[in-house]
């Protein structure tokens, strides 16, 4: 892991403080879900009755649904996305390599 940070040089730092301000946001989303405390049904009924009145329909609630919702579809995803780009990293320097090789190969006439 070290070894790539040093081949892509400066621009990594940049790359990797993403990646640790990311995971961070993460976690930290969810500590606030698991630390949030539903009230029980009663009053959770009486709370989104009074808000139907007004007509807002607990769209607060659907907000923080739709937030963890993406947050679990985006997460993984971001995973596999990090994953397939260094497997394609190590493929594009081992086609590179290879391409090199050939050339000086071919620059010195050893083929055949």
């Amino acid at each position: 892991m070290t070894e790539l940070i040093e081949k892509g040089g400066f621009m990594m730092y940049p790359i990797m403080l993403s990646s640790v301000i990311a995971l961070a946001v993460f976690i930290e989303r969810l500590f606030v879900f698991a630390s949030v405390k539903l009230p029980k049904k009663e009053i959770s009924d009486e709370f989104l009755s009074s808000l139907e009145k007004d007509g807002v329909k607990g769209g607060i609630w659907e907000a923080l649904l739709t937030t963890a919702a993406g947050l679990a579809v985006a997460i993984p995803i971001l995973f596999a996305h990090n994953y397939l780009e260094r497997k394609l990293d190590k493929i594009t320097h081992l086609m590179m390599q290879t391409a090199q090789k050939t050339v000086a190969l071919m620059k010195a006439g050893d083929f055949k």
